[in-house]
């Protein structure tokens, strides 16, 4: 196994992230600095990451879903002292968020060991949808629902056609196909719409499936199989 794939593996990072960590001289093999992608991995090989072991023994790979809630960061540290995704899961080894979910926001969101996994769900090509409920300060115009659906341009770069209903008064559920950063509240902000609270609800076919603020759960081999 190429050692960015055994990184990736192990949990350390996604493999693209293990790639870029090899390209910059943070992993060594048997005492020797690696950065080239080439190497195969040996059984007995001792390899560290910035200067920690990276365990040898077979891992098994963990995902859940977690329901962030308002007032968190999706990263494992803040350099500001708030609270992170990490604070829900101590003493579980080494687990990182798929994606973010920005700290207003609140919903789903997956957490893993599995760097192959949260590399597929990360990548544009996959194209995996999510689905949002937005509350709004005001009703959306009839032209505004339409050319969000159609894709409006935000940093730049136009949006991916999406799918928008409206649920209630000043109420929608809005489904993406991409991961553009603050997508929704970007959209809003071009109509001068404020977001009042941003729930997401599913990934790719998982759902919050009534946890609260700040738990989760393991998924499912079924659940799991949908995100392949």
């Amino acid at each position: 196994m190429r050692l960015q794939k055994y990184l990736a593996h192990r949990g350390v990072a996604s493999r693209r992230k293990a790639e870029e960590m090899i390209r910059e001289g943070l992993v060594s093999v048997n005492g020797e600095t690696m950065t080239q992608m080439g190497y195969i991995v040996n059984e007995g090989d001792r390899i560290h990451v910035r200067g920690e072991l990276i365990p040898s023994v077979a891992l098994d790979t963990r995902t859940y879903a977690f329901y962030k809630p308002k007032g968190v960061i999706s990263s494992t540290r803040d350099t500001r002292g708030r609270k992170t995704v990490s604070d829900y899961f101590l003493n579980m080894g080494r687990l990182y968020p798929v994606g973010r979910l920005d700290y207003l926001s609140e919903g789903l969101l997956l957490v893993t060991n599995d760097g192959d996994l949260a590399l597929q769900l990360t990548h544009p090509r996959y194209h995996h949808s999510k689905l949002y409920e937005v509350h709004t300060n005001r009703a959306l115009l009839a032209e505004e629902m339409q050319a969000m659906k159609q894709g409006v341009v935000i940093d730049g770069y136009k949006t991916r056609p999406l799918q928008i209903e409206e649920a209630g008064k000043k109420f929608y559920r809005i489904r993406l196909f991409e991961g553009r950063n603050r997508q929704i509240r970007k959209m809003m902000d071009l109509f001068s719409v404020k977001v009042e609270r941003l729930l997401r609800t599913e990934i790719a076919g998982i759902t919050l499936k009534g946890l609260n603020p700040g738990e989760w759960r393991e998924l499912t081999k079924e659940e799991l199989a949908k995100l392949r």
